[in-house]
């Protein structure tokens, strides 16, 4: 995931999508984790909700992120201010 290289990978689908339902091929009991998290058992729904996270960086980043400097693809670099 870090090099980008997880679509050059064998078996490897990459789908972009704003919610996903998760559901068990089997009666078997399938714990679902988020970040190395539990957050329960499948069958589970995800949704993306924009704008509904905040970070906080040092100053300048925005336009180190903007340059390329961090590394950063360039649609994580759009902000809204309100």
């Amino acid at each position: 995931i870090a090099l980008r290289r997880l679509d050059r990978t064998k078996g490897v689908s990459i789908l972009h999508s704003t919610e996903a339902l998760f559901e068990r091929a089997t009666n078997d009991r399938i714990y679902v984790q988020i970040d190395g998290e539990f957050a329960g058992w499948l069958p589970a729904a995800i949704e993306i909700v924009p704008d509904a996270i905040t970070l906080l960086t040092p100053p300048g980043f925005r336009a180190k992120a903007r340059s390329g400097a961090v590394g950063l693809p360039k649609e994580w670099t759009h902000s809204h201010t309100r």
